[in-house]
This record gives structure tokens, sequence and C-alpha cells, in this order.
């Protein structure tokens, strides 16, 4: 691993990155991920749990910090994103990086992130890897609003409302955006599948190379799914990968074989 190397300088915060290498020469295709947490917690660190499985599916793995909600409010995390996925294109290769084939993707909040990134952002990534997104993320605010548990890092911004509906990946859904693969738990008790199901059918509506991998479970953070599920998950991101032609062929990790 190559930790902390710095990617944005703002006053009284530096954002970094770490880079997770593959095995074999490269340059590697890259997936620029970023961690969970609900934009009230986690870092970078997080992406030291998942590098295995990307790396041997051949990807190098960019785990990046983003301005939390006691940092900043909406939308620095989604600009902190951007600029990341923007240094990884222009300084990348040097750190054995393909800059034409980056992707982006994460957890969650994260995954929520990588989203409004993909969909909004001039620079846009070959594919975008989402586990367990607010795919819609203007009811999801709506819906917290209700029950009195608003969400902080939209809240504290000067226009909450506008901006859940500026950064809805349903919101955005379009022609022209990049493959898009969402991975969900059919049961997850923080965030609704129903939603993901809806994104999927409306970017393929739209023409958007889509597709939505229902895993069958009632959690929702990764490491309490059942392995099997995780196991087929991670066969149909290898899959959905090769088709949009990412990457060739990979050798299974050990933890998904038989």
């Amino acid at each position: 691993m190559i930790a902390d190397i710095p990617y944005r300088h703002l006053a009284g915060w530096q954002g970094m990155l770490d880079i997770h290498l593959p095995a074999g020469d490269g340059p590697h295709p890259a997936l620029l991920y970023l961690h969970g947490g609900g934009w009230r917690m986690g870092d970078k660190a997080a992406g030291a749990v998942h590098a295995p499985f990307w790396c041997a599916m051949g990807l190098a793995v960019v785990s990046a910090s983003y301005r939390l909600a006691d940092e900043a409010p909406a939308p620095a995390a989604v600009e902190d994103a951007a600029a990341a996925l923007d240094w990884l294109g222009d300084e990348g290769a040097a750190y054995g990086v393909d800059t034409t084939r980056l992707l982006i993707g994460g957890h969650s909040a994260g995954a929520t992130l990588a989203l409004a990134v993909a969909y909004t952002h001039a620079r846009q990534p070959r594919a975008v890897l989402a586990w367990s997104a607010h795919a819609d993320l203007a009811a999801y605010h709506d819906e917290r609003k209700r029950a009195g548990e608003p969400v902080a890092w939209l809240t504290a911004s000067a226009d909450p409302d506008g901006l859940a509906r500026a950064l809805s990946p349903q919101a955005l859904a379009r022609l022209g955006l990049p493959p898009t693969l969402l991975v969900h738990s059919d049961r997850d008790p923080r965030v609704p599948y129903a939603a993901a199901a809806r994104l999927a059918e409306s970017l393929s509506g739209h023409g958007v190379c889509a597709e939505l991998v229902t895993m069958r479970s009632d959690h929702h953070l990764p490491k309490d799914h059942p392995p099997d599920e995780i196991a087929r998950a991670h066969a149909r991101t290898r899959a959905f990968l090769h088709r949009v032609g990412l990457i060739g062929e990979a050798v299974p990790h050990p933890a998904e074989a038989g």
C-alpha cells in the first residue's frame, strides 16, 4: 500500500488517499473507493478491508478521505470525491494506474457520493460500483425529516431540500451515464432496497447499462452478509466489469471459492 498521498489542499483540511495495487505489471484499472459512515464517521482505512477482493479482480484500489458533516456540510464531500477522481486521472499514471480505466464506487454514504460524482462531474468514470447506496437521496432525506432524525450532512447546508434533490441518483438518471452496478440486500434495515430497484429500472429505461445484484440478507454492512451472498455479489461484479471491458478474467479471491 502507498499511504497518505495528498490529493486536495484546503484551508484547515487536506484530502488524503491510499493506493492498493494488485499483483502483476501495470498499468491497472483503478477503483476510487469512498467509505461509508452516514457522512458522519469513517475514513479511508476502510479501503484496506475491501482491497483484497478488488485487487484479486485486477483493480488498483484508491481509497480517499473526504470531509465529514462536522467538518463541512453538503456538497463538500461530493466536491472532495470529484477532486480525488480528477487527481487520479491527472496523477494516477505515476502510481501504476491506467487513467483510461477509472471506476468510482463505495458503500452506503460513500456509494451515494460515488453515484453523485459519476452522474454530475465533468470527468466521467468508466463505471460505478455502488453497494447499499441511497439511490433516492431526496426520498431518504424526506423520510428522515418526518422521523425527526434529519441527515446532518444535508441539514447543515444552506438548502437541504434542494441539495437532496440535486444529488439524488434517482433524479439524475438520464441517457449517457456510465455503466452502473448496484449491489443491495433485499432487507437492508438502513437503506431501502426498493429505491435501488427503482434506480436500476430508471437507468435501464434511459438506455444506461445498469445491473442490480440482490443479496438475500437482512444486514447493511458487508461484514454481516452471509458469505455465500458476498461471494455471489463479487462474482457478479467480476462478470459486470469484464462485460463492460474494464478487466479480463480474474482469479476468485479464496473467500469466494467453492
